[in-house]
């Protein structure tokens, strides 16, 4: 039988070992959580909601969000989860770096950032602003977004 290692136990067996960054092993779990009720005359498409900021260095661990029906009958409401510079304008980082276009028509709930591709232990490199795109139709008026996400630091 054989033991392969992962990139975190290869350093903690390296010679010398190498230290493991805090959102490795033994950091501290941190949520970043938000409320939202689209406003009276709803979310246009292209529109970003600005949820909330994680500090660079911040290890993504999962996401998680529950939905009003954002449907306005025009066809099948979406949103995009991603990441957006923290420089004052809000400069776009990757559109879907969480979540691509994924339905919000209905009322309901989705796990996001839980796949390697999509955010999964991913490190930030830079301080962001995660933001919820309205893609495909507008989101309905006085419909709730909310959510949270964990990461390690």
């Amino acid at each position: 039988m054989a033991f392969l290692n992962s990139d975190q136990m290869a350093k903690v067996l390296a010679l010398p070992p190498q230290n493991l960054k805090p959102n490795e092993a033994h950091g501290d779990v941190h949520t970043l959580a938000w409320t939202f009720t689209t406003p009276a005359g709803g979310v246009p498409i292209n529109d970003v909601v600005r949820l909330g900021k994680l500090p660079k260095g911040a290890r993504v661990l999962r996401g998680r969000y529950a939905n009003g029906a954002m449907t306005t009958g025009a066809g099948v409401a979406t949103a995009e989860i991603g990441t957006y510079a923290d420089d004052g304008v809000d400069t776009l980082i990757d559109v879907d770096a969480f979540q691509t276009a994924t339905s919000v028509d209905a009322a309901g709930e989705a796990d996001f950032g839980n796949t390697i591709v999509k955010g999964f232990l991913s490190e930030l490199s830079q301080n962001v602003i995660v933001g919820a795109k309205a893609t495909v139709e507008a989101w309905a008026a006085a419909q709730g977004f909310h959510g949270v996400i964990e990461y390690a630091l």
